[in-house]
């Protein structure tokens, strides 16, 4: 590495190294003790350590292939970080196999673009296209991988024979597992059922088509958190990236995206596979509805923490060995309680019962209700203190565009329980899947 090289980083500063620094070296700062790690010549790279007010500098701007850009040039941990999320407006038209196979293909593209998995690429029910990433030391590196993520993704060009093939053959070979699987996310999209033969018979224009006219009746919300000394040029040449290796796409509408959660029926059972990790495991899937406002995001995480430390707390249903997870899936529009216990004694069906009764029907303590606002509001603060959930959050889209913690207290502060538990009594009124897995017992 050289200074030519390093002249040409994208994160610049005053502070320039004409030597070589190693870890060992006494003049090394604490502070950049881990960029040192290894011997270097090139510009000190300041960390940043923003406060957290600052994240209302972020600049929301709709780009000229109508994605939503939301940039944040606060990194507190000195990383780029970003996330991508572009979700179809409407039900696409093709076969499931073709979709089956498309998801797959997607989902193993982070391997070709990067093979130390620093750009992760997921679809999921081959509607959701989902990107993120964090980089730290191979900063300068960003632009180049930035575009390749975007190109592979988007652009049906780079689709090849040979991708199409691997996924033939994944899909093929667990081909019966798959059918014989009561699947969770079957149960909340409903794909059409497909055979061996239409696998075998998906073309690579099949997928193109797929592609296309999913790209073409989608909306993107990008999110980007930069070091604060990011230059201009910079932020220029990853506009410019994203507009032109993204097709045109829809302008987001917040009332119908806000619409967009699936009604359940009836309440689903689903027995699933063996847990991996505990003897026993449980997860609820509630469909909610989501108006895109800050209140709303405030008031969905306070229900889950409610909710979480009621379970907890309850010695009597013996809880001690209880591991629980309350959440709001912004993707997919459910709120999602998950239960565990590798005790097989422990009940953990019936806390969850008497949670969501205590909420429903109870009256919440000031005290403990104060308790978990606080709560909530210290893990937003942790959120924001690291790179990529900090990229999560500014991805959500807000009718009025706040992001900021203080506005995000005054909203979570304001919330009553009369408003609470109205708002509980709407979502669990509503039909659920539930996924039920137990370890069997082998002799």
């Amino acid at each position: 590495m050289n200074i030519n090289k390093i002249q040409n980083t994208i994160f610049t500063n005053n502070k320039t190294i004409n030597r070589v620094q190693t870890k060992d070296s006494p003049q090394a700062d604490k502070n950049y003790s881990d960029f040192l790690s290894v011997p270097t010549i090139g510009y000190w790279v300041e960390v940043h350590k923003p406060k957290l007010d600052e994240l209302e500098d972020i600049k929301t701007l709709t780009l000229k292939n109508n994605i939503i850009l939301n940039l944040d040039k606060n990194s507190p941990e000195n990383k780029i970080a970003f996330e991508i999320h572009t979700k179809s407006t409407q039900k696409i038209k093709a076969k499931q196999a073709v979709k089956e196979l498309y998801n797959r293909i997607l989902d193993d593209l982070y391997i070709q673009i990067n093979e130390n998995g620093k750009i992760r690429n997921c679809c999921k029910n081959a509607e959701l296209i989902e990107i993120s990433g964090d980089f730290d030391n191979e900063i300068f590196l960003f632009p180049e991988l930035f575009k390749m993520a975007l190109q592979k993704t988007y652009n049906s060009d780079f689709f090849t024979k040979e991708q199409l093939e691997d996924a033939k053959e994944y899909v093929l070979y667990y081909f019966e597992d798959e059918q014989q699987q009561d699947d969770l996310l079957k149960h909340i999209y409903h794909p059409e059922p497909y055979t061996k033969e239409d696998i075998k018979n998906v073309t690579l224009e099949d997928i193109k088509k797929y592609n296309n006219d999913l790209l073409s009746n989608s909306t993107t919300v990008c999110s980007i958190s930069l070091p604060k000394n990011t230059n201009e040029a910079t932020i220029k040449q990853i506009t410019d990236i994203i507009e032109k290796q993204i097709p045109n796409q829809k302008l987001f509408d917040t009332k119908a995206v806000s619409k967009s959660f699936m009604e359940n029926e009836k309440t689903t059972y689903i027995y699933g596979e063996e847990p991996t990790v505990f003897n026993k495991e449980n997860v609820r899937f509630y469909p909610i509805d989501d108006d895109n406002t800050l209140k709303s995001s405030a008031m969905y995480s306070l229900i889950c923490r409610i909710l979480k430390t009621i379970m907890l707390k309850d010695e009597s249903q013996n809880t001690k060995d209880l591991r629980c997870l309350c959440s709001k899936n912004y993707l997919h529009k459910y709120l999602e309680i998950f239960t565990a216990s590798n005790n097989k004694q422990t009940d953990i069906e019936n806390p969850v019962n008497m949670a969501i009764k205590s909420i429903t029907q109870g009256q919440l303590d000031n005290n403990f209700l104060n308790e978990a606002k606080q709560i909530v509001l210290n893990n937003r603060k942790e959120a924001l203190e690291k790179s990529q959930t900090r990229a999560e959050l500014i991805s959500e889209i807000y009718d009025k565009g706040s992001y900021g913690l203080k506005e995000f207290n005054k909203e979570l502060n304001s919330i009553t329980p009369q408003e609470i538990q109205q708002k509980a009594q709407e979502i669990f009124s509503r039909p659920y899947i539930e996924e039920i897995r137990e370890q069997k017992q082998i002799f």
